[in-house]
């Protein structure tokens, strides 16, 4: 599994790619430095991929996180 720059972590329970100490959806400050892949989410309802992942809010996100 890659890792990712240390500038750029990831919510654990979000998977949103943050640069701050807490995630900007979930308010959560459980944020990992171990992620790979990304996809990014422009128009959440009309993506089957954000719908199979839950997500709501368009983004950068980590396909798979540690």
């Amino acid at each position: 599994m890659a890792t990712a720059t240390a500038s750029r972590k990831v919510c654990r329970k979000c998977r949103l790619i943050v640069k701050g100490k807490t995630c900007p959806i979930c308010g959560d400050s459980d944020l990992t430095a171990t992620w790979s892949g990304r996809v990014d989410i422009f128009e959440p309802a009309a993506s089957q991929i954000a719908q199979s992942m839950n997500i709501n809010v368009k983004g950068k996100y980590a396909l798979r996180v540690r």
